[in-house]
Order: C-alpha cells, then structure tokens, then sequence
C-alpha cells in the first residue's frame, strides 16, 4: 500500500511542476509581434466626399472619415475627387496622437478649367447657368471650377442652343454650337421642346387663333399664346392617342380621327371619345368631314370589321356601307349637298343616299380614275382639288375640277399628301408625308403654293431652313403663319411672310 502512496503523490508533484512552468511562459516579458497602435488621422476635405488613399492603398474611406490604430511614422495621403486635380501630400503620425488631414480642393488654383465656344453662324451670346457672360461666340470663359455647367448659346432667329458641360481641374475643353435658323421655319419635337411627338398627323387653326395638332400616336397638342398644352383622347399607349385626322365644324367643335374611334372636343374643351353606336364600331377613322347643315360624315374603314360611311345629324349615328369594292380614304362636303368620296382607285360622290359617278368628263381625267385620291378640297371659285398617288408608294399627282374638265397640274414632284386652300384661295400642297422616300434632298420641292391664278411657287428645305422633307398637312393661322404637320419632326411653323 505505501509503494501506491508514493507513486500517486509523485505523480501529482510532476504536473503541478508542468503547470507552474506553463503560468511562467504566459507572462513572458518578450514583446508582442503585433503590438496595438493608437495613433489616428482625421480626414476632411472641402468639397466632401473625396476617396483616401493611405500609402497608395485604398483604404474604401471618403471624407470626412478617420483612420485609427497607426503606428508612429510618416504616411503618404492622396485625395481623389471627380472632376478635380488629386490632392497628394505627407503627415506625420505620433503614438497615441490624433492628427487633422483637412485640403480644400479649391486653394489649388490649377483646378481652373476653361471653355472655349464656337458657334454656326457666329456672334452669338453665351450664358453659363443661365447667367450671362457678356462674352460672344468665339469666346473662350475661363475661370470655371470643376463641375457641370450648362452653357447656352442665342442668336436672334435662331434656336437657343444647350449643352451640359463637364469641366475638369485645369482642363481646356472646346465646344461647337450649331444654331438653327428660325427666321422662316421653327419645329418642335421632343429633342427641342416639350412638344411630346416627332411623327404629327394634322393639324387645323381655329377662329380664335388656336394651333390644334393631332399626333400620330401622342393624342392631341393645343398651342394658344405661346404654350402648348396637351391632351390625351386615350389611356397612356391606347388607340384612341393615335390620331389620324381631324375637322373644325361650323359650331367650333373639334372632331379627330383616331385609331380606334372618334374623340370631340367641344367650345368648353369637353372630351367625349365615341368608339360605337348601338353596338356597331366606329372603327380606324380615315376622314372626317362637315356639311353647310351641320352633319358630320366620318368614315370608319378597319378591314378586320366591315366599313362604314357614317352621318351624324347632332343626334344620332347613321351608317352606310361603302361601295361595292371600293375604300373611301378623303370627303368634300361641296355646299352643293355632294359629299365627293376619295377612293382607294379614283373618286364617286354620294348624294341623296346614293353613290353616282362625278359630274362632268370624269373618264377623261387623265389619271384621276384610277389612282388612290388621298385629299380633296374646294377652292373659292367653285374648283374642286383633288391629291392622289398613282401606287401606295408610287407618285400619283395634282388635280382640278373646274366644274367640267378635270386637268393636272404640273408639279415638280407629285407626292401629294394634303392640300390646304387659305381665305386668299392659295393653295398650300404638302408633299412626301404619306410616303418613304429616301431621294428627297436639300433641293428637293417639299411645299408648294399655288395662287388663285394657278402660278407655282416651290419651297425646298435649302430655301426654307424647313427641318423636314417629310409634310403630312397644314393649315394657314389668321396671322399668316402656315403650320405643317411633318412625318418625322413633328409640328412646324412657317413664317411665310420671311420668304
């Protein structure tokens, strides 16, 4: 039993000796090999929000910000801020100290950039932010701080011009404007107005003076005293946004044409969208036209549901069916209770509830019977004007019905898209809207006016500054302003009186 004893308690001796020599190492005195550092810098800048580097590392900090725990020793600090010239400089840390790291960006003169701008033509006034520099194209303004400016150039007649320019610390930037001419024609489109289309289908001015445009798939534009207001005849991306035409009756209301119904704006600015009756369709509106009696014939012509000839008489909705294999595409009410039918192949006039062929040597018209009669007007002399193209995309021409010979008239280019007759029987011929063509240049016979003793006066983009070949309509504003609805730039105003 003694032997046990003594085994047991040497054995107990051995590991409170290990233990002992372990508690001896833990409080070594030997330094640590990651000693804890309490020195710190405050970052700061003016502007704010500039990116730290720290020996050429990222520390992912922006100003204002601090970086603790460094030990004793000189760093390396780089300030990187957008637009601005880095900031790079040295600090020196002391243990258990805080050290404030504050640059402004702008006490460093270099940062100073300069703009230098052009304009086409030139002499034209520079404004930065609106505020203007008394300065005149070409003009470099120096001086600027990095940032965004918006630098706009004015020429009297010509379109303000804008652009947002970055300006970097001590960078020279060199800026080109080019001014459009607006002493004869001035568009508008969403690139330079709040206008909301580029693609305007008709357009009418009012007894008061009021610009109505229908837009081919943005509802109906109202320009009065110089503002646009704006009006939808549908939900947002509806039909019914896609207007198609447009009539003024002799009541003051507003009838438009849209893909999917007809839309009326009354004298009180009312809207009533009317898309069926009794529960027949009025259906992709192509014409809509008014008689000396106050009906209104509007021609509803969707292929997938059966067309129709429509008479309103102010209460009810009347419907005819077309001719037999025929498309009615364009009306006349002639004030001779003749409602004359443009047709996907030559012309009829309705009548008495009848389709009859028209008066006088119509089979020997030269064309007018077999092409698609697109737009039809009556001038003050009794004539009735007829636009056609020959093919859907095929030149067709210009034609006059003087009470028995139907003429052509000789254009430089027959791409008829609409004919508007003013109080002063000039007749106004829009061209190329309803067509792609891709030959139309600077050159080109884009407008055409003929007096009311039939001389011809050619109006082509080079001699109009008119942005567009591409004319779907117009109408004449008692001022004498011609409006012009355009394809691809949307609504255009014609200072006829410039020419």
């Amino acid at each position: 039993m003694m032997i046990k004893k003594n085994f047991i308690f040497n054995t107990l001796l051995i590991l409170i000796s290990l233990i002992i020599a372990s508690c001896e190492r833990d409080v070594s005195t030997t330094p640590d090999e990651n000693p804890i550092y309490n020195g710190t810098i405050v970052m700061d800048s003016d502007p704010k929000g500039a990116a730290i580097f720290l020996n050429g590392d990222n520390t992912s900090k922006v100003t204002p910000d601090s970086i603790t725990h460094l030990e004793p020793g000189t760093y390396n600090i780089e300030y990187f801020l957008d637009l601005y010239l880095p900031i790079v400089d040295t600090i020196v840390v002391g243990e258990n100290q805080k050290t404030v790291f504050y640059k402004n960006f702008y006490d460093d003169l270099r940062n100073y950039g300069s703009v230098t701008c052009y304009s086409f033509p030139e002499n034209a006034a520079i404004k930065v932010n609106d505020v203007s520099t008394n300065l005149f194209t070409p003009a470099t303004v120096t001086g600027l701080w990095p940032g965004f400016y918006r630098f706009t150039c004015s020429l009297p007649e010509h379109r303000d011009k804008s652009y947002y320019i970055a300006v970097y610390g001590g960078q020279e930037k060199t800026v080109n404007f080019y001014l459009q001419d607006t002493s004869i024609c001035v568009d508008y489109n969403p690139s330079n107005s709040d206008f909301p289309a580029i693609n305007s289908s008709c357009v009418e001015v009012d007894d008061n003076g009021v610009v109505w445009v229908g837009n081919n798939s943005d509802g109906v534009a109202r320009y009065e005293n110089g503002m646009w207001t704006f009006i939808q005849t549908g939900e947002s991306g509806y039909p019914q946004n896609g207007i198609t035409c447009m009539k003024l009756d002799n009541r003051g209301n507003k009838w438009f044409g849209t893909k999917k119904g007809v839309a009326l704006i009354d004298t009180q600015d009312n809207l009533t969208v009317i898309n069926d009756f009794n529960g027949i369709k009025l259906d992709l509106i192509f014409a809509i036209e008014n008689d000396q009696q106050g009906n209104i014939y509007v021609v509803s012509s969707n292929s997938n549901t059966r067309k129709y000839l429509w008479k309103f008489d102010g209460t009810e909705w009347i419907h005819y069916d077309f001719p037999a294999n025929k498309v009615i595409l364009s009306l006349l009410a002639d004030g001779e209770n003749r409602l004359w039918l443009g047709l996907n192949r030559g012309v009829l006039v309705w009548e008495n509830g009848e389709y009859n062929i028209p008066p006088g040597d119509y089979w020997n018209s030269r064309g007018l019977a077999s092409e698609i009669v697109h737009t039809i007007k009556k001038d003050g002399q009794g004539q009735v004007w007829f636009g056609t193209v020959n093919q859907m995309v095929n030149p067709g021409g210009l034609y006059v019905f003087d009470g028995y010979n139907y003429s052509k008239i000789s254009l430089p280019h027959n791409y008829v898209s609409h004919i508007n007759i003013d109080n002063e029987d000039n007749k106004w011929i829009s061209c190329f809207g309803r067509f792609g063509i891709n030959t139309i240049n600077e050159l080109t016979s884009v407008f055409v006016k003929i007096d009311r003793n039939n001389n011809i006066r050619n109006y082509s983009m080079a001699l109009t500054k008119i942005a567009t070949g591409l004319l779907s309509w117009s109408a004449k504003a008692p001022d004498g302003t011609i409006w012009i609805a355009s394809r691809d730039k949307g609504i255009i105003k014609f200072k006829v009186w410039n020419m």
